[in-house]
């Protein structure tokens, strides 16, 4: 009797647990869906790519066309309370951005391809605002990325391409920053990246020799040097990394130093 009791229970048991275990993977879902923006962030990607047509940007009559697309917005008519949360409005950094014209991105926009297979999303940062967005707190976010700058990635993937190199062998790592979030990640004072002129991009293997290493940097370098920005912009080199900076500041520097 105790033996059948036992069974019964032990059976009743593994039922329970077979039952369960979906059910905390499925409420993981839902609850990572939730709060994990990441997540979300991905889920809406895919959701995007589904249904819309999202063809990768090869010409720069297209890349104008999604840019040209966004809605501006010029400084003075930004949110009060966007100014003051991000610093945009204490006077040595108004006086930077008050000749710049904003894009409002709305949840539809993150995804859009904008040059190649870099979406406008790529060149925002993932910060309060831009989580905010994500669950829905906010309608949209400032954008602020100078159309030049992007011409210029655009023409660095196209010049690796031309050359037999991998046109897919760098990330970017920085694009448009607000002042605030500038000081947090510690850039420069006066910083491009504050009037979207500017990108910080992290080199893997251009070479296609399946090494990351120093030559591929050089190799990255010295297109930007000779061919992209020439005189009309910085180049940041970075030595002992496999990062660099590039800009469309409209004259020429260069600098080594982190």
């Amino acid at each position: 009797m105790i033996s059948k009791l036992f069974y019964f229970l032990k059976v009743g048991f593994y039922s329970l647990l077979f039952l369960l275990i979906p059910i905390y993977f499925i409420f993981s879902i839902v609850f990572n869906y939730l709060y994990d923006w990441e997540i979300r962030d991905t889920i809406f990607q895919w959701k995007y790519d589904y249904f819309h047509s999202n063809p990768y940007i090869t010409n720069l009559t297209e890349l104008d066309k999604v840019y040209m697309s966004l809605e501006k917005i010029p400084y003075h008519k930004l949110d009060e309370d966007y100014l003051t949360k991000t610093k945009s409005s204490e006077k040595e950094y108004a006086n930077l951005l008050k000749d710049l014209s904003y894009q409002k991105i709305y949840l539809s926009d993150l995804n859009k391809h904008i040059v190649h297979s870099y979406r406008i999303k790529d060149f925002l940062p993932r910060e309060v605002y831009y989580r905010e967005l994500l669950h829905g707190k906010r309608e949209y976010i400032y954008w602020n990325v100078n159309k030049n700058m992007l011409v210029k990635l655009f023409l660095l993937r196209q010049k690796l391409s031309f050359l037999g190199y991998n046109a897919d062998g760098f990330q970017i790592i920085s694009a448009y920053r607000y002042p605030l979030y500038n000081e947090d990640v510690g850039g420069a004072r006066l910083s491009r990246h504050m009037r979207g002129e500017a990108l910080d991009i992290r080199i893997s293997d251009i070479d296609n020799n399946f090494i990351s290493e120093q030559k591929d940097k050089e190799i990255v370098l010295e297109i930007l040097e000779n061919s992209i920005i020439l005189n009309q912009g910085g180049i940041g080199k970075y030595p002992g990394t496999m990062t660099l900076h590039f800009d469309v500041r409209g004259y020429k520097a260069r600098w080594d130093r982190q």
